[in-house]
């Protein structure tokens, strides 16, 4: 069995240019997820992802990974970065860790691991973060005129809303205002699964925050 981490960062941020290198609390932002993936002592390799060779820079112990310039767009889905990675590995277990994600701990990881270990071998863990629930009172509109998403009077009667780590969209790519918020700390599951988690979503719903 082999257990390695993959963290994605590709250099050609518009929102932020250069985010994953800028300094962050003393450190360049990435440097925060390599080592806490590192002291978390859970993997046979950590490999970075990058079209930068100035990102590759800053891996630090971690293994680099140059990754192609058609791979490494605005639009780019991140199934397709985790598939340019199986191409040179095949682990049982991955733990894809976004670098912006800087609060992210080795116990977290850890932590993950630990329970992506004790299910279903099927499938995977993802970190959430609740978000405000009053969001699901908002209408929407249909054929047949505009509707409530949720039959609830009161906002404290509202379930908690936990979306998933890949739930967030390019500020690029956005059509309408987003209704969700993923904290895109860790997603770890078998190997030959991982891709699917983004495929699923399409390209409008997640993926692309490398």
């Amino acid at each position: 069995m082999s257990i390695m981490a993959l963290i994605p960062a590709r250099g050609g941020s518009k929102g932020v240019p250069g985010k994953n290198i800028r300094p962050f609390r003393g450190k360049p932002l990435i440097q925060w997820t390599v080592e806490a993936a590192l002291e978390s002592e859970c993997f046979d390799r950590v490999v970075v992802s990058s079209d930068s060779d100035e990102i590759l820079d800053y891996k630090g112990d971690a293994d680099g990974l140059k990754r192609p310039a058609d791979i490494a767009k605005d639009d780019t889905p991140m199934d397709s970065v985790v598939g340019h990675f199986l191409d040179n590995w095949l682990p049982t277990y991955i733990a894809l860790l976004q670098p912006t994600s800087p609060l992210r701990t080795s116990m977290h990881i850890r932590q993950a691991l630990n329970t992506t270990m004790l299910i279903d071998n099927r499938k995977q863990v993802i970190s959430v973060s609740p978000v405000d629930n009053k969001y699901l009172k908002i209408m929407t509109e249909s054929i047949s005129g505009v509707s409530q998403v949720l039959d609830c009077e009161r906002r404290q009667d509202l379930p908690r809303t936990y979306p998933p780590c890949n739930s967030r969209v390019r500020h690029q790519s956005r059509r309408k205002p987003p209704d969700s918020h993923g904290n895109g700390r860790c997603l770890c599951g078998p190997g030959n699964q991982i891709p699917n988690s983004y495929s699923r979503g399409g390209n409008e719903r997640g993926g692309k925050i490398h």
